[in-house]
């Protein structure tokens, strides 16, 4: 079971970086893109997929935190196979200096950027798709 928890520990771990890259990157180049191809519709079309787009940057979010604490969840199971008298385990957790105790928390500039970044996100949505004017 232990090679198996490793394994599970490396998915969670490459699922975070994986992640980060679509909340900060493709994300707002979709936003800019679909505001664009849709700034000659009707107000109702744009405040409709503007509402959309929010919905998903906020679903996007929620995501990106559960994803933040599971890896560090991750990383306490990791400490706890390491004081449990795996090998593996604490060679991982030294070689990337870690503490071999206590609880693994996420610093709080990883709470507060996806947060800011939301924010802008949601505020830059609303100016393309209302207020806008793209030249035609």
């Amino acid at each position: 079971m232990e090679t198996l928890q490793l394994f599970e520990f490396m998915g969670v771990n490459r699922g975070l970086f994986v992640q980060w890259v679509l909340i900060y990157t493709l994300t707002s180049v979709v936003v800019v893109y679909v505001a664009h191809k849709l700034r000659n519709l009707p107000l109702a079309a744009r405040a409709g997929a503007m509402v959309s787009s929010i919905i998903g940057l906020i679903s996007i979010f929620i995501y990106s935190a559960v994803v933040q604490n599971i890896f560090f969840d991750q990383l306490n199971l990791l400490q706890d196979m390491a004081s449990s008298g795996s090998e593996a385990a604490k060679v991982f957790l030294e070689q990337n200096e870690l503490a071999l105790t206590g609880e693994i928390t996420p610093p709080l500039f990883m709470g507060l950027m996806p947060l800011f970044h939301v924010a802008l996100n949601v505020v830059l949505t609303v100016y393309l798709f209302l207020f806008a004017k793209w030249e035609k």
